[in-house]
């Protein structure tokens, strides 16, 4: 089973997580069929869709529990983390 996010939110609301596939080469044809299996297997979960990656093997979701759960048990998750929000740091002077 992968590492599990443990963003808040996971039990009462929906999480922010960044899902690492298992993918067995970076070629973007290799990625999309991983990742549309992943999306294919959350159907029915409460999931929105916020970022897919060309050519790496990620997906960025905002998950319910259920959606949670499933990610947790699927073997072609590696890792599933929670997604931070990095603010740019100001400029310089």
């Amino acid at each position: 089973m992968p590492p599990a996010a443990s963003a808040s939110g996971e039990h009462s609301g929906s999480s922010r997580v960044v899902v690492r596939l298992r993918a067995d080469s970076n070629d973007p044809g290799v990625v999309a069929r991983v990742q549309d299996s992943v999306l294919q297997a959350l159907q029915g979960t409460q999931y929105r869709l916020l970022h897919r990656y060309a050519a790496s093997p990620f997906l960025a979701l905002e998950v319910g529990p259920d959606a949670l759960n499933a990610l947790k048990a699927s073997p072609l998750v590696i890792s599933v983390v929670p997604d931070i929000n990095i603010e740019p740091k100001g400029e310089r002077q």
